[in-house]
């Protein structure tokens, strides 16, 4: 269906796709009619037929003489009052002509969405713009208005492939489906009989890859356990250790640091042999639980001092034994 497109005229202009001349005087009130005269409006879409969907720029344009104003706000996008459309869009610009007339362009961008029914029209009102004379000395609040001019209703076609006067849709086909030969109703077992078997392949990899996944997680587990209980059983064996002489606390601090970083190697996967004390640190740092990558940093930094430090700074037999319980604490975090 394709309804053909009317403008209708314009007082002033008035355009209808590009912009056809016709002409008609504004409508004059007041002691305005100098003013009136000098205002003209050309008004025209940018297509004249939509399909649903399609989108159409409207434009309104006013030529204003000197010291002639409109009421912007009488063509502002609530003012309009389209039918059949939505506004999605708008635009307004003033710009001044070489002979210095003021031009005033107005765009209202539409869009069709609803669906054609019995009475429906895709069209916009008439639209009443106010003008007024600007008088020296006062501002636009200040002034009344002299008088208006009519934008004309705009009516466009609509494209639809739905015929005319069709009161509802058939979706749906309501038809019996027909019946199925002896060979097509053997076709629906023989085909999920062909699903199984392509899927038994696939569940059977699948398990398969489960297994491998969790052979690696269950080897990590065991060994994780396993480092722990070395590192356990070197910390009691430090603990009965007696730290009287300095050669035999700069022993068990080498011992001590050596145990702690296999243990952060094997038990938590962090590679502590060439890391410093604030790197190993940070590398437990986020870790469950809180607190455990601060407390074994600051063993080990004890470490390292027992171990480079000259004699006079090499810490006591107590400082030794306490370095060995922090260390047993941490590891018994869970």
């Amino acid at each position: 269906m394709l309804c053909a497109a009317v403008l209708a005229c314009v007082p002033g202009r008035a355009a209808a796709g590009k912009e056809p001349e016709a002409k008609d005087p504004p409508r004059k009130t007041g002691d305005a009619a100098g003013a009136a005269a000098d205002v003209e409006v050309r008004a025209w879409p940018s297509r004249t037929a939509l399909w649903v969907g399609d989108r159409v720029t409207y434009t309104v344009e006013l030529r204003l003489g000197p010291r002639v104003e409109i009421l912007a706000d009488d063509l502002s996008r609530d003012k309009l009052r389209p039918e059949g459309l939505e506004v999605v869009g708008y635009e307004a610009g003033r710009e001044t002509a070489r002979d210095g007339a003021a031009i005033q362009t107005f765009r209202f961008d539409l869009a069709a969405f609803e669906l054609p029914r019995p009475g429906f029209s895709l069209r916009v009102g008439p639209l009443p713009v106010r003008y007024y004379v600007r008088t020296p000395g006062r501002g636009p609040a200040e002034t009344a208005p002299s008088g208006e001019v009519l934008v004309p209703p705009l009516l466009l076609g609509f494209r639809s492939t739905i015929p005319d006067g069709l009161e509802s849709y058939a979706a749906r086909d309501v038809r019996p489906a027909p019946g199925f030969s002896r060979g097509a109703a053997l076709a629906g077992p023989l085909g999920w009989s062909l699903i199984l078997a392509a899927i038994v392949p696939v569940v059977v990899w699948g398990a398969a890859a489960a297994r491998r996944v969790r052979r690696p997680r269950a080897t990590a587990r065991r060994a994780s356990r396993t480092a722990e209980s070395v590192t356990r059983a070197g910390l009691a064996a430090l603990a009965q250790l007696d730290p009287a002489s300095a050669p035999a606390r700069r022993e068990g601090y080498d011992r001590l640091d050596a145990l702690l970083r296999s243990y952060l190697a094997d038990s938590l996967g962090v590679p502590a042999a060439g890391l410093t004390p604030p790197e190993v640190e940070t590398a437990l740092s986020g870790r469950p639980p809180d607190g455990r990558g601060g407390a074994l940093a600051a063993v080990l930094a004890e470490c390292e001092l027992a171990r480079y430090s000259p004699p006079a700074m090499l810490p006591g037999p107590d400082q030794f034994a306490r370095a060995v319980r922090e260390a047993e604490r941490v590891l018994a975090r869970r």
